[in-house]
């Protein structure tokens, strides 16, 4: 065997030790429980399997999914995911989104919505923001043409999973040598 060989052996064979040491496994996302251990105030804005994850860009302006989506039907009541201020109600690109504020740096946003409420107000854990609704534009389906409701969070500007704070993320386990 030549140098290459042997050294794309070995390259494999590391890649395999360290995925078995990290205890790699892929992941079904309609299998995470949504709702459970959740932190104290937060909960999911629809009931529901998950149908897609949060997939952390690699930069700002990378691809990625920021946030998580829900199968959703025409006139399914929107909830608020926890106490917050509305603080933005509008058309973003083709789809009209409502964003909340809950302090601490931390906004929800959904979409598509049909909005209730107005920026400014109030709203607590578990009143309706809205129903889910199909905008009348050119809005294309982002969940393989099924009409899904996405969900996303934010502290100070980053997104991340919002499975953090509603529950439902796999714990991460170590295994033994």
């Amino acid at each position: 065997m030549n140098p290459r060989q042997i050294f794309r052996i070995y390259l494999t064979l590391l890649v395999a030790f360290l995925l078995l040491c990290l205890g790699y496994k892929t992941q079904n996302a309609s299998a995470s429980p949504i709702g459970t251990d959740s932190l104290l105030g937060w909960s999911s804005p629809v009931p529901g399997p998950v149908i897609r994850l949060f997939d952390r860009p690699q930069s700002q302006f990378s691809a990625g999914h920021r946030g998580i989506d829900y199968p959703a039907v025409k006139n399914e009541p929107i909830l608020a995911p926890s106490d917050g201020i509305v603080s933005f109600v509008g058309v973003v690109f083709d789809r009209t989104v409502v964003v909340l504020k809950h302090g601490n740096g931390i906004e929800s946003e959904v979409e598509p919505i049909c909005p209730a409420v107005v920026p400014g107000e109030p709203i607590l854990q578990g009143e309706p923001l809205g129903v889910f609704c199909i905008p009348k534009t050119s809005y294309a389906l982002h969940c393989s043409g099924i009409p899904c409701l996405h969900f996303s969070i934010r502290k100070n500007g980053e997104y991340f999973a919002p499975q953090v704070l509603i529950g439902g993320l796999s714990p991460t386990r170590l295994l033994t040598w």
